[in-house]
């Protein structure tokens, strides 16, 4: 299932939201290098841009309760999923 802004846009294998999500959970696995919450927080801007939402809103919304990352493995884990 993917969105796409048009009905003549080229299909998308993977978007880089997903990648940057994905490797936001491999990092907190320690299967690669790199910041979770950096990868996260990265990823979320990514949706935001994609889906042309504005920027202005980004930190707040990642202050909220069911969005910020608290450095735990299972709450970054079940976030992303």
């Amino acid at each position: 299932i993917g969105l796409f802004h048009s009905i003549n846009q080229p299909s998308i294998l993977m978007s880089s939201t997903e990648s940057l999500f994905l490797q936001a959970e491999a990092a907190q696995r320690g299967w690669i290098e790199g910041n979770p919450e950096t990868l996260y927080r990265e990823a979320i801007r990514s949706s935001f841009q994609y889906f042309k939402t504005d920027l202005n809103g980004l930190e707040e919304y990642l202050i909220q309760e069911n969005v910020n990352y608290d450095g735990t493995k299972c709450y970054l884990l079940f976030k992303i999923k």
